[in-house]
């Protein structure tokens, strides 16, 4: 892309008023013809870029020597052509950065013609105001020329794309450190055997349950099984085998037997490294081990899991380790399952020490300590036959890692529960989408009524979590345009559109959270560009904003952007870009309502918004020219056990979307960047490179018939 600077025009005016001069007397030498590509053409590779920058420089040269051949007669007559072609370049220069005026006879049939366009995307244009163009690597492509038009779509990728940046830095940071607290924890619990808290009888099989628990995490960490007891070291290599390959579905020996209320068997198929983890070795077994001690369970219906639950919970309130474990509540949302901290936190008697537990039997305890834990178990993700919610204390379920609840997920439950097999089009239509209402089928409308608006955000209210500040940026994709908005801002299209948008940042979400978020499941049953547009919505650049704040100082907080690396300060610098960004088009989209002309500096602006777009998701200097093919991504949201389909949703390759934006009596043709939304039921659980994979072959799923 070129850069925007008056050194530039000055160059392209030289280039055209040498070449102009060609025709300056008959007997005149012939100018030089310049090189084919000058060196700032798009699409150089660095070698082909060395090369044009030489022949340019040559080329210049010959210029000059050609110009001092001349007599002082052609010299002058060149002087005063030269004089009439800049006015007239200049006029056509501004003209280039300017939205068009109704004097300068623009129709958007003659800029579609220039682009190219096809016939069915004229025909969509002229009756939606809207059309779509064909895929492009990254979202930031389609803002290489003008006018173009900013999209929400395109401020939510550039959020999830550093946000999932930096979130991986932060899950490296904690998977280098996961097995010295692990080990940590297994001291903890060991040195209370001299306390005497239990007979030997019970504390004995604790100990030895919590080391198969925790034993595979250690040994998938780099640590080896000689640190643990000889009986339980062959349970704890089956265990870390059986994660490592991630093929089976199984329930070990030591877990048995089955409980239908509990527990039924591991799925260890989910321990296969996928989103953010795959392709980094620590990270993935880090997404292993992590993934194990969030579905392994300590059930209370067995003494030694209930003892082996609630003394592990003490161990780490004395050592202080509850804190790495809660730390990304923060990001995600409440934990779903109590984890053993807050198993020791909510029992009756921890308060006195003298008996601590010589109640632990009793159901008067018990049924108190089940009421304390109520407020957990929104989201099942165990293959187990009845449903989530324990009925009594012997069904409570207890998670060293508990996974988190995203309202998503909840919702997802509840409808699983309702016997309503759940689409992207009911997250849509809790978001506030009434297209997604209207494509819902009878059932699918009364199973969504029956959940109720509130339900699965019961647990977020508390807390502000990040999610729920995304959720509700999500949500402004649906309020009501401005009264003075463009009339295809309420049209059917556009309404699409919109619901598009916020799945596709749906799946964005999910997908930087794969490991976090609880998985629902079912019981068994060369441019000089005018500025342009904005999507005209300032609740969501407003939303953003506030998000874009909060991600930011959890970050910070977390010591993402501590001394270190350059690139700790990168990632800092790109979120205080991307905040600018959003503080920028806030009050943009309010002037452009009111079809104010924009500043100099507004214009330059979105001239390079899409230059500005590719900074913050980690393309510098001219790294724009040469976007990765990543946009892709792939993520699970719900499980059926029965028919063993997965919904996966995905992300596909961004596409150009036109619009024809009506500016001072015309219609412009403007050009941005929006996300392309999938969903289908799928059986394997894919890396991004797997589903990218996918969309390129004949076996590619289709978009839903709902999609634009």
């Amino acid at each position: 892309m070129i850069p925007q600077s008056s050194s530039l025009r000055i160059i392209l005016i030289a280039w055209i008023m040498g070449a102009a001069a060609a025709c300056l007397a008959d007997d005149a030498v012939p100018v030089p013809p310049p090189p084919e590509r000058p060196p700032w053409a798009q699409g150089l590779s660095p070698a082909q870029n060395r090369e044009a920058l030489q022949k340019w420089r040559a080329w210049r040269a010959d210029l000059q020597a050609w110009r001092d051949g001349l007599t002082p007669a052609q010299k002058a007559e060149l002087q005063r052509r030269q004089a009439a072609e800049a006015k007239i370049e200049w006029e056509k220069i501004e003209r280039l950065q300017r939205l068009p005026l109704p004097s300068d006879g623009y129709r958007w049939q003659d800029e579609a013609a220039r682009r190219q366009l096809s016939a069915d995307v004229v025909a969509r244009l002229e009756r939606d105001k809207l059309a779509y163009g064909k895929p492009v690597q990254q979202i930031f492509v389609p803002y290489d020329r003008g006018p173009v038009f900013v999209t929400s779509d395109s401020v939510l990728n550039a959020y999830q794309v550093l946000f999932e940046e930096t979130f991986r830095e932060l899950e490296r940071r904690r998977a280098r450190v996961l097995r010295g607290r692990l080990e940590e924890a297994l001291d903890a619990f060991r040195s209370l055997a001299g306390d005497n808290i239990f007979p030997a009888e019970r504390f004995g099989p604790a100990w030895r349950h919590v080391q198969r628990v925790l034993g595979p995490a250690v040994l998938l960490l780099g640590g080896t099984a000689d640190s643990f007891d000889p009986q339980v070291r062959p349970d704890i290599s089956d265990a870390a085998s059986r994660i490592a390959r991630a093929d089976s579905v199984a329930l070990p020996g030591w877990l048995a037997p089955a409980d239908p209320a509990t527990l039924l068997s591991i799925d260890f198929r989910r321990c296969r490294p996928v989103g953010i983890y795959a392709g980094d070795p620590g990270l993935e077994n880090y997404f292993r081990a992590v993934r194990w001690l969030q579905m392994v369970p300590l059930r209370a219906s067995r003494d030694p899991e209930l003892l082996s639950a609630v003394l592990l919970g003490m161990a780490i309130s004395d050592r202080k380790l509850g804190g790495f474990f809660d730390q990304l509540s923060r990001f995600v949302g409440p934990p779903d399952d109590p984890s053993p901290l807050a198993a020791w936190e909510a029992y009756p008697s921890r308060s006195s020490p003298q008996a601590q537990f010589s109640d632990i039997d009793s159901p008067f305890t018990r049924d108190r300590w089940a009421q304390r834990l109520r407020s957990y178990y929104l989201v099942n993700s165990d293959l187990r036959a009845s449903d989530r919610q324990p009925a009594d204390f012997s069904q409570l379920t207890f998670r060293v890692v508990p996974a988190f609840a995203l309202p998503d997920a909840a919702l997802f439950q509840r409808l699983d529960d309702r016997g309503s097999a759940p689409t992207g089009l009911e997250i849509a239509a809790w978001l506030g989408s009434d297209f997604a209402v209207r494509h819902l089928d009878d059932a699918q409308r009364r199973a969504l009524a029956s959940v109720g608006p509130e339900v699965p955000l019961a647990g977020l209210k508390a807390a502000p979590t990040l999610s729920r500040f995304y959720y509700a940026a999500l949500r402004q994709l649906f309020s009501p345009a401005p009264p003075n908005a463009p009339a295809f801002l309420g049209g059917e299209a556009w309404q699409a559109k919109s619901c598009e948008t916020a799945l596709g940042g749906w799946v964005q979400l999910r997908h930087g959270y794969t490991l976090q978020a609880k998985l629902s499941v079912a019981t068994f049953g060369v441019v000089l560009r005018p500025p342009g547009f904005i999507e005209p919505n300032a609740g969501f650049y407003a939303a953003m904003a506030r998000l874009v704040d909060r991600a930011h100082d959890a970050f910070a907080d977390g010591g993402i952007f501590a001394a270190g690396p350059p690139e700790r300060a990168s990632l800092e610098d790109r979120w205080r870009r991307l905040r600018d960004m959003l503080s920028t088009l806030e009050p943009l989209a309010d002037k452009q309502i009111a079809e104010r002309d924009f500043t100099p500096d507004e214009a330059d602006f979105l001239r390079g918004y899409g230059e500005k777009l590719g900074a913050i998701m980690g393309y510098s200097d001219d790294g724009t020219d040469f976007p990765k093919d990543d946009a892709p991504k792939w993520a699970e949201v719900n499980l059926d056990p029965n028919s063993g389909q997965s919904l996966a949703v995905g992300l596909g390759r961004p596409r150009t979307l036109y619009v024809l934006y009506p500016w001072k009596g015309m219609e412009v043709l403007c050009a941005g960047g929006v996300t392309t939304y999938y969903e289908y039921p799928s059986r394997d659980r894919l890396t991004d490179p797997e589903w990218r994979a996918l969309l390129d072959s004949k076996e590619a799923p289709v978009p839903p018939a709902w999609a634009p």
